[in-house]
């Protein structure tokens, strides 16, 4: 077999649309389709992915006077899933920035690494950035590439209960750092009913300080 088949034959191997199994609810590689709606910050939110067949999905998610969204796709590989979205944020007093998203999530279990039962994924990506930063009453724009890198993990207690653990940083242009962590707990109250609450913590120098209690219900169908 000469090399030119062979890098073939890794490529598709690698790069595979995967097909779809059953998965923890909270599994970012999921391909799915569902509804769901949550609280954080006193603001509701709605949400929900299109499952377009067993590799692609298209996702959305907006609060309710429409400040903050995001609209973004998904495909999965034997590999990982590839991620990209239209993020808007609002910071407050005037805060905001739009980010142009590309990323990934890849689990670590492709690598027999799931330490303490715990199923951690890498993630990593690329963003552009777009927005308004303001101090002290002056806004100022901003503009800047930017890339990330984190982890994301979650370890079933049992049939219904999982935990979830995050962390990860941004670097950027103009002097963009970020650093983001949290956790929380998931409960699968059926098949297809679930329910989550996430503790969200970020520091950015560009748009300082948040905290967020983020309160989630989703519902997936068959």
């Amino acid at each position: 077999m000469n090399k030119s088949i062979l890098i073939a034959a890794l490529f598709t191997s690698l790069f595979t649309p995967a097909f779809a199994e059953e998965k923890n609810p909270e599994d970012p590689t999921k391909i799915i389709t569902k509804v769901g709606a949550g609280y954080t910050n006193s603001k509701l939110t709605f949400s929900g992915s299109l499952g377009l067949d067993e590799a692609r999905m298209m996702n959305v998610t907006v609060n309710d006077d429409a400040s903050e969204w995001n609209v973004g796709g998904s495909w999965l590989f034997d590999i990982g899933i590839l991620n990209f979205s239209v993020r808007k944020s609002d910071y407050g007093e005037g805060a905001v920035n739009t980010s142009y998203n590309i990323g990934s999530f890849i689990p670590t279990s492709e690598f027999n690494f799931t330490p303490w039962s715990w199923q951690p994924f890498i993630t990593f990506g690329y963003s552009y950035n777009d927005g308004v930063s303001v101090e002290d009453g002056v806004e100022k724009e901003i503009q800047s590439h930017s890339g990330y890198i984190g982890g994301f993990a979650l370890k079933p207690l049992n049939d219904k209960w999982t935990a979830l653990a995050f962390a990860g940083t941004t670097q950027g242009q103009n002097d963009l750092s970020s650093y983001w962590g949290g956790g929380g707990i998931s409960h699968r109250l059926s098949d297809n009913h679930s329910l989550n609450v996430l503790g969200i913590v970020v520091d950015s120098s560009i748009y300082g300080d948040e905290q967020r209690l983020n309160i989630n219900y989703r519902y997936e169908f068959n």
